[in-house]
């Protein structure tokens, strides 16, 4: 019996890019299958606008915690 991961991802998210590496590499060291879902991006209603986000989402801060994580 294989066993499965269920990979959620967003195109917008930069863990999705800084992450994606080091997942594939876990998941051929364990043998998982990887499902991806089905993805309805066609409404939009999935997206966050960069105005309508958290200010520590958005601009410089969000910068700086994204460089943080990667050190």
């Amino acid at each position: 019996m294989s066993r499965e991961i269920v990979y959620f991802s967003s195109l917008s998210s930069p863990w999705a890019y800084l992450g994606g590496p080091r997942f594939h590499i876990l998941s051929a060291r364990h043998d998982l299958k990887v499902v991806l879902p089905p993805d309805n991006c066609s409404d939009g209603e999935w997206r966050i606008l960069c105005a309508t986000r958290p200010s520590a989402r958005q601009g410089e801060y969000h910068e700086l915690e994204l460089d943080r994580w990667r050190q």
